[in-house]
């Protein structure tokens, strides 16, 4: 007969639990359920791999119904974690930037595409990758400034989205060239008016600026 086995050693008293883990289990499930992850095993490896290495999880603020939505998956909610994952380094390469739309469970595919779509070198810097995926939730260049401002501002929710006008505008010329129509006596308009507007408020911008009916039209 083989050796016998100790149960006492596997009885309820021997199995020591970390204090810790019931809170942290506790917070990867209101962070599942706020994320809404497509692939929860794929995002649960993520989401540990990150608190793990003391870096941003995958995980949504809040739960989201977007109006809006690409066709990668991608989400507003889904863009600020992103922000937050990769907007520190400014710069980002491809692979990071791999990585962190997989743990989103997103579309790998459509990550390439707009790789191509932007011509984006590697490492691409990190505001005009906002652009280019702001851009797949709106329809038209507007919407996708206005999304940009509500990705990258450091403003508390509730208050307007302002970013820093410099930021705004090299994304805008960045936007205006991959479009290739918009005729550059507008944008000079645009960059008139804007100019005019912000120096007054420390140079930040926010959509009620772009947005007012005296604003020239963006696209």
């Amino acid at each position: 007969m083989g050796e016998a086995v100790d149960l006492n050693k596997y009885c309820a008293q021997q199995i020591q639990i970390p204090p810790q883990l019931p809170n942290i289990l506790k917070q990867y499930t209101k962070a599942a359920i706020r994320t809404q992850p497509k692939c929860l095993l794929q995002w649960s490896a993520a989401y540990f791999r990150a608190m793990t290495n003391g870096e941003v999880p995958p995980s949504k603020d809040r739960m989201e119904y977007p109006e809006n939505e690409a066709t990668s998956g991608l989400t507003m909610g889904m863009l600020r974690v992103l922000n937050k994952q990769l907007g520190p380094k400014g710069q980002v390469t491809k692979e990071e930037m791999r990585q962190k739309w997989k743990s989103m469970c997103l579309d790998t595919a459509y990550l390439e595409e707009l790789f191509t779509v932007g011509n984006l070198p590697n490492p691409f810097e990190w505001i005009f990758f906002v652009g280019l995926s702001a851009g797949t939730l709106g329809k038209t260049l507007t919407d996708t400034m206005k999304t940009v401002c509500e990705v990258l501002t450091d403003q508390p929710d509730g208050a307007e989205p302002y970013i820093e006008m410099k930021t705004w505008w090299k994304v805008y010329m960045f936007m205006v060239e991959i479009d290739g129509k918009i005729p550059m006596l507008q944008v000079e308009q645009v960059q008139e008016y804007l100019t005019t507007i912000v120096s007054g408020n420390q140079d930040m911008i926010g959509p009620r600026d772009f947005l007012h009916q005296d604003c020239p039209q963006l696209h």
